[in-house]
């Protein structure tokens, strides 16, 4: 927890179940706290492990709304490549493919917070 206090960004990974959207309810508290300590701290929610057109990807994104804490834009999705880059010990950035795109993707997003500070242009 100390950790979170020094970071520049804290991202929230989240699965689309109802066991993860009760977790991140008591871990929002604590975040909230953390950035007393550093108001630069900026949070985010990482959808991952998504499963695209059902009720569950759709509630989750609804309940994270109630959180005020942005979503990342990009969606991690529940891929065999993950899976298997892991049993051979390599990275899905090395392979061409959604997985690696849905990666690169959440890297520039990722960027973008880091990048922007809050300022309005002039």
């Amino acid at each position: 927890a100390a950790a979170v206090t020094q970071a520049d960004l804290g991202l929230i990974p989240v699965q689309p179940s109802p066991l993860d959207v009760l977790a991140y309810s008591e871990l929002v508290p604590l975040l909230r706290q953390a950035q007393g300590f550093n108001p630069t701290l900026k949070l985010r929610f990482v959808v991952n492990q998504l499963t695209p057109r059902t009720v569950l990807a759709r509630e989750v994104e609804e309940s994270l709304a109630d959180a005020d804490i942005p979503l990342i834009p990009t969606h991690i999705h529940d891929r065999q490549s993950y899976r298997r880059v892991v049993a051979k010990g390599s990275s899905v950035a090395e392979e061409n493919g959604p997985a690696r795109d849905e990666i690169i993707s959440l890297a520039k997003d990722i960027l973008h917070v880091l990048e922007d500070t809050g300022e309005k242009p002039r």
